[in-house]
């Protein structure tokens, strides 16, 4: 749509100035303007230009809007004749303005105030649609950067049931270290998250490796920041049932443990995540 007007607008004025423009010629003994849905493409085209020429010049006079017509015309083709015929190409109004009857300057008149009354009407609902419109380009670039900082998150930590080894690392409720003492570990070295049946590690379910930037200040102590997506045991075998977790260091000792409140059951075949559950 050129000189920046909505084109649903355009139309609906068009619709509007051919169908009062059909009135006033039928009135006159005229009936070659057909109705819109009827109407042939030149006298379609015609309505919309002079709809966008006084949108675009809304201080344009009776004769300035003739005048522009009486240009598109000439320029495609159309001749001066004293009777209107499509075919032929000729127009009795191809004329200058001061030479048009007085029934043919009205028109003029008529076309330009109703495509200005139509569009003063309009413009509450135009309002409208753009202050939507500019919502709805926020709200796009809101999500463009939700994507982007998704995609540029780390993929969820991941453990896979394996067959269960006999070796099993004692795991289990100990005395709680104080939350500093804790932060300055976990914030110096990589430790490994432990999965607990509340007594022993988990056979069957490899640690998390966790990085020094995974950890997150909570209010209950240090929030694990990362899913982590289990994968329960092979089908046919016993689930997995996890009470907690614990926290070993790089020489294997356990310097925390996390119980939670409901031990969690992975079934076979299944996944199941672990999201912001695991404080230690």
């Amino acid at each position: 749509m050129s000189k920046g007007f909505h084109a649903s607008v355009v139309l609906a004025i068009a619709m509007i100035t051919h169908s009062a423009n059909a009135a006033w010629c039928e009135h006159l003994g005229d009936a070659s303007q057909l109705p819109w849905a009827d109407a042939p493409d030149w006298q379609r085209d015609s309505a919309i230009h002079g709809v966008e020429f006084h949108l675009a010049n809304p201080d344009a006079s009776d004769s300035a809007s003739h005048d522009e017509w009486m240009k598109v015309k000439l320029a495609d083709g159309w001749t001066h004749g004293d009777v209107k015929d499509a075919e032929k190409k000729t127009h009795p109004c191809l004329v200058d303005f001061d030479k048009l009857p007085a029934e043919q300057q009205f028109k003029d008149k008529l076309f330009r105030t109703l495509v200005h009354a139509s569009f003063e009407a309009m413009k509450p609902t135009l309002a409208a649609l753009d202050a939507s419109v500019a919502d709805q380009a926020e709200l796009q670039a809101e999500i463009a950067k939700l994507n982007s900082a998704a995609s540029r998150a780390p993929a969820p930590a991941r453990t896979r049931g394996k067959p269960r080894a006999e070796k099993r690392r004692a795991c289990g409720p100990m005395d709680r270290v104080d939350k500093a003492t804790l932060g300055e570990l976990i914030q110096s070295a990589a430790h490994e998250v432990v999965f607990s049946d509340g007594q022993s590690e988990i056979a069957g379910l490899e640690p998390v490796m966790a990085k020094p930037d995974a950890w997150l200040r909570h209010a209950n102590g240090w929030l694990f920041g990362e899913s982590v997506l289990v994968d329960g045991p092979q089908r046919g075998a016993a689930p997995f049932v996890v009470a907690g977790f614990g926290l070993f260091d790089e020489e294997g000792e356990q310097v925390a443990y996390s119980p939670l409140h409901e031990p969690v059951t992975v079934a076979p075949g299944s996944i199941t995540e672990f999201r912001r559950t695991i404080i230690f």
